[in-house]
């Protein structure tokens, strides 16, 4: 559209032609005909003021939140007014549930104090129910309607009635235990800190045994079948029902982790399960699941959702939701009506259409489970549009998954393409392809990148003149091994809180049992040659590409004197680099005003070494 077009444009609407009811739609027109794009701050991310979900009520119609200003909001899902309870500036919340429709039970710190609170919802009446010094308050959550509420104090769990307003006989719990789950308002199970499962049978607590590699627990209303998610002698995590006299396997998939289960009313039977390949499997058992997914999928196609909550009929949901191209949010649904109500949503002062794709890249070449990755392009895709291409961290216990990704979307706003890739060793695939790559990580990981990018080329044409590896933690690492291993195809790297050495690594240990875990999954700390291969600083005249090192003073996972002694070697042997040290900062540089730092450095970096010459 061309300038004279734009003002005569405004002049109508000024001498008031055009009727100002359809002005926002022609506001739209122009702004998809004018070509501009809104720009992705990634600030706004890390900026945005989000609330966090409590519970839901049984009945399904409230739902609690604590709010970014320290109030806990009751909101209402149709007519009427949200109900807020505001905390003072030296309280923290700590727990809260509904123990009805109408009362929402509470339990906040003030100083050494833990206070536990009733809220009457109709009249806002309040009333301090318990008090403890010293010992932290949480609650024991069961969601039915019910009168006794089930503290846990100092190592016991006591029950308090709310109609008499006294506490019962207190209930010793297991040593360490961190989740206690209630039958019937009754204890039930408690996991402990080292995942190990106790019932209580006959007033005695009992470890589990049946089952194995146990990751979750759930239980029916009556304590007597538990359902346990573990991987107990399967390849997989799979779901296993439990009796008092045998053990079965409900359900496993071959080569992916059951990520998520969901039950009936009374939780005697499973309603459905999920699973993460490349994108989000569901496979439903029950009428009320199989509506929640075909809302789902009618709603938000190719999305990751997970179902946070529900009413006691099982009915009504609380469902997170989002995939590349679409930010979190949360809504609540209705398999009754199929209503949907969307309660928050994540950078909703952004247009939805704004967002750039997201496609699978899937290696073929016969292994199962396949290699596969993620790839969010600008517009446009051409052998001139740079790539990034990020390694995640961990490496064992985390990968990539379907989901939105402010950093991508953040990096294709600046005309970079960003991949991220599962490789062998990351979690989720099953046990065997986590300990493929036990031992072994620089040469498997070098391999899997070699076939990703061969995948993207064949899939998408797509053969980048330039190419910059970024990663964090032991992503770092990965990224300073492909740059020593690879450097020619690479212009530059970029290390966050990064390892440069394993065996440094393991001499910063300080326990048997995580030195032995370590030894299995990385490799034999005794053996020199092992030394000598994966202390990366021993191998840095390998390198040409230049690097951005990032990391935090005040890291005690990583300590900074990895970095700092990459820092040392690159200088002696006059390799380019750039440095972002920050002072303050921990491994995952939290403080937001050092995390943005880190992205406006980024930023600078990769317009000097990706994009300068492209302009």
């Amino acid at each position: 559209m061309s300038s004279k077009h734009y003002l005569e444009t405004i002049r109508l609407i000024l001498n008031k032609k055009i009727n100002m009811k359809y002005f926002s739609a022609l506001c739209l027109v122009l702004f998809s005909l004018s070509g501009f794009s809104q720009e992705f701050k990634i600030s706004d991310w890390f900026n945005e003021k989000a609330n966090s979900v409590v519970q839901l009520s049984p009945d399904g119609k409230l739902v609690a939140w604590l709010t970014y200003n320290n109030r806990i909001l009751i909101q209402p899902i149709d007519k009427g007014a949200s109900r807020s309870i505001q905390l003072s500036a030296g309280q923290r919340f700590i727990d809260g549930q509904f123990i009805n429709d109408e009362k929402f039970v509470y339990v906040v710190q003030d100083g050494d104090e833990y206070r536990v609170i009733s809220h009457y919802l109709p009249n806002a009446t309040q009333k301090l129910l318990y008090t403890s010094r010293f010992f932290k308050v949480s609650l024991a959550q069961e969601h039915r309607k019910s009168e006794v509420v089930w503290l846990i104090v100092n190592g016991q769990l006591k029950p308090f009635d709310l109609l008499s307003r006294s506490l019962g006989k207190a209930v010793p719990l297991p040593k360490n235990s961190q989740f206690v789950g209630l039958a019937n308002n009754k204890p039930c199970y408690s996991i402990s800190d080292t995942k190990d499962v106790f019932i209580l049978k006959e007033n005695e607590w009992k470890k589990f045994e049946p089952v194995e590699s146990i990751s979750q627990v759930y239980a029916d209303k009556d304590c007597h079948n538990f359902w346990i998610l573990a991987t107990h002698e399967k390849n997989t995590k799979s779901l296993f029902r439990v009796t008092s006299k045998k053990s079965e396997l409900i359900y496993s998939q071959k080569y992916y982790d059951i990520a998520d289960v969901i039950f009936d009313s009374n939780k005697k039977n499973v309603a459905a399960v999920f699973y993460e390949a490349e994108l989000l499997q569901v496979k439903t058992f029950s009428k009320n699941a199989q509506k929640i997914d075909s809302i789902m999928q009618r709603s938000f196609p190719k999305s990751y959702w997970q179902v946070i909550a529900q009413s006691v009929d099982g009915k009504k949901s609380l469902v997170s939701v989002q995939s590349p191209k679409i930010p979190p949010q949360v809504i609540w649904t209705d398999v009754e009506t199929n209503r949907v109500v969307s309660l928050q949503r994540r950078l909703q002062n952004y247009d939805k259409s704004r967002w750039y794709k997201t496609s699978v890249v899937s290696v073929d070449n016969g292994a199962k489970p396949a290699l596969f990755g993620y790839l969010t392009q600008p517009d446009k895709l051409n052998s001139h549009v740079p790539l990034i291409i990020r390694i995640h961290g961990g490496p064992f216990e985390i990968r990539d998954r379907w989901r939105f990704d402010p950093e991508a979307q953040w990096l294709a706003d600046q005309g970079l393409a960003t991949l991220t890739f599962n490789y062998r060793g990351s979690s989720g695939m099953g046990n065997a392809y986590r300990r493929v790559a036990y031992g072994d990580l620089r040469s498997v990981i070098e391999e899997d990148i070699e076939e990703i990018l061969t995948a993207l080329e064949s899939q998408f044409n797509y053969d980048p003149v330039k190419r910059c590896l970024y990663g964090a933690s032991f992503g770092g690492y990965a990224v300073l091994s492909e740059l020593i291993s690879n450097s020619d195809d690479y212009v530059c790297g970029i290390m966050v809180s990064s390892v440069v050495s394993l065996p440094m690594f393991y001499e910063s240990l300080s326990d048997e049992m995580t030195k032995a875990t370590f030894a299995k999954q990385f490799g034999n700390y005794d053996d020199p040659d092992w030394r000598e291969e994966n202390n990366l600083l021993l191998h840095l005249g390998e390198i040409d590409a230049t690097t951005l090192v990032i990391y935090g003073n005040q890291d005690k996972r990583v300590s900074p004197l990895q970095s700092e002694a990459l820092i040392a070697k690159m200088k002696i042997l006059k390799k380019p680099f750039t440095v972002k040290k920050l002072e303050n900062s921990d491994h995952e540089i939290e403080v937001l005003e050092d995390r943005l730092a880190v992205y406006k450095s980024i930023q600078q970096f990769l317009q000097e070494h990706l994009l300068k010459s492209l302009k």
